[in-house]
């Protein structure tokens, strides 16, 4: 007998967001939320110089810089 495990892809969101420093180091404004990374991408760049690209993995809540 054969077992075939079929691995779900690892899902992920993606946020543009405004980094800024905080009392508490560095932090950031998540202003914008979805699952395209390639729309994510454009929203962060008609938002400015400023704006970043951030992911997370779905279930989380620690956002990180998309590399």
């Amino acid at each position: 007998m054969s077992n075939n495990v079929t691995v779900a892809p690892d899902r992920r969101e993606y946020g543009v967001g405004i980094p800024f420093d905080d009392v508490d180091g560095p932090n950031a404004l998540i202003i914008r939320t979805g699952a395209s990374r390639k729309v994510i991408t454009r929203a962060a760049a008609a938002e400015g110089p400023n704006a970043v690209v951030y992911e997370r993995r779905l279930g989380s809540t620690v956002w990180t810089e998309a590399a």
